[in-house]
């Protein structure tokens, strides 16, 4: 991590994000760069999907410089500007717990809209509460693209 910050709403909870540029440096690098660039952006599909929907983030959210060392190896450095909110729950009123104590909880990235997270079963009602049609769905994902196991 190279830069970073904490963003606070400032509202009743102290719920956070981290917001910071993670910097990877490749030394004496010879391969393609298809080959690093592909796997971060299964990463990024998978823990920071907003790079996706969010123009900003889509053109300066993810940058590369590359110093050539001879005709065969360059120094790639990358930089992704990432975040990761945290959720702050007080424990205060469970027994054996101290006042001041607090539980942090670091969300999992929401799914992309369009999204369906679990299995669905719906259906259509008269106004007598006849079924007039039935249907279910399995978890769907907005597009196909590669995610990581979690």
């Amino acid at each position: 991590m190279r830069k970073g910050r904490v963003v606070c709403a400032g509202e009743a909870s102290l719920s956070f994000e981290y917001a910071y540029t993670a910097q990877i440096v490749l030394v004496d690098y010879s391969g393609e760069a298809d080959s690093i660039m592909l796997p971060l952006l299964v990463w990024l599909r998978t823990h920071q999907s907003e790079y996706f929907d969010n123009d900003g983030l889509r053109e300066h959210g993810f940058r590369f410089d590359v110093e050539y060392n001879n005709n065969k190896t360059v120094d790639l450095e990358i930089e992704l500007e990432l975040t990761e909110a945290v959720v702050v729950r007080p424990q205060a009123g469970q027994e054996g717990t101290a006042p001041g104590r607090y539980t942090l909880n670091h969300i999992k990235e929401p799914l992309r809209a369009g999204s369906i997270g679990g299995a669905e079963e719906w259906e259509i009602q008269d106004i007598d509460g006849t079924v007039l049609a039935t249907w279910s769905y399995g978890p769907l994902e907005l597009d196909n693209a590669p995610r990581l196991d979690e």
